[in-house]
């Protein structure tokens, strides 16, 4: 049985591109892959034949095409294309073939398969420089959206005593958890549910998710943060930037800081009392 579709489309324009992407995530995407000449779309079964599909991405990106590939091949075409990220001279992120760069003070190995979150794509890059600005040693740190789980590991690298890696699906959590044990993490803990299930309090929250989402539960993370505790948010457009900070500030967030790089943009939060 054919377990999962490619959608392959072309849009030139990076704005657009970007956008489309996005989009494709919110419809159920499990990954894609980009070139020069197209964008791959990788979609499970139950997506492709949810009533108005088509429709949908007609809307989404006008022509396309639509393939099927079995789930293996897919997770040996993530192989074959994965190379190592190295992140302001201080991290490195390869996958378990790659061999270990020694003048990095924090190596990660990610096995990726179909979870969002490598270090290639700008908005988990800009996630890990905004965490080199901060304190993780002894810290109680929540990563909502894990994804691969990297910047929960990360987290635990440098320094923090427990990190909750939520995300609500299950192809995630089990990919997480294995990462988790690629780096022979202990105080990361994987969880599959959804934010309202979370109930501690934290020195630091990571939130590299989407705009409609951090819009909706920007308060419900900032009322999950610790007095002066840090929120560092990823997901969405440089040119979506003031609507983010204009919801953080009626939480009784502040900005210290954001980053920006091919069109997407990172925020670092700080919570006012």
């Amino acid at each position: 049985m054919i377990e999962n579709w490619i959608i392959t489309t072309k849009i030139e324009n990076d704005i657009e591109r970007e956008n489309a992407i996005a989009l494709f995530f919110d419809l159920g995407a499990e990954g894609v892959e980009e070139n020069e000449q197209e964008i791959k779309v990788y979609f499970p079964n139950e997506i492709i034949n949810a009533p108005n599909f088509s429709t949908s991405i007609g809307n989404i990106c006008g022509d396309f095409t639509i393939d099927e590939l079995p789930k293996t091949n897919w997770n040996e075409t993530w192989e074959s294309n994965f190379k190592p990220i190295f992140v302001n001279d201080a991290v490195q992120i390869r996958a378990s073939f790659h061999p270990i760069e020694p003048n990095f003070k924090y190596n990660i190995t990610i096995d990726p398969k179909m979870s969002f979150g490598t270090g290639h794509h700008a908005t988990t890059y800009q996630m890990i420089e905004a965490m080199s600005l901060l304190d993780f040693e002894k810290k109680n740190v929540f990563d909502c959206g894990s994804g691969t789980g990297i910047l929960a590991i990360l987290a635990e690298k440098m320094g923090a005593s427990h990190v909750l890696a939520l995300d609500n699906d299950k192809w995630c959590f089990e990919n997480c958890n294995e990462n988790i044990a690629l780096n022979d993490c202990k105080a990361t803990v994987p969880m599959i549910g959804e934010i309202n299930q979370v109930n501690d309090f934290y020195d630091i929250i990571l939130a590299n998710i989407n705009r409609n989402f951090l819009l909706q539960y920007l308060g419900t993370l900032a009322q999950k943060l610790k007095p002066n505790a840090y929120l560092i948010i990823s997901g969405f457009f440089e040119s979506e930037m003031k609507m983010l900070l204009d919801e953080a500030l009626e939480q009784e967030l502040i900005a210290n800081t954001h980053f920006c790089k091919d069109n997407w943009a990172c925020i670092l939060l700080q919570k006012i009392n």
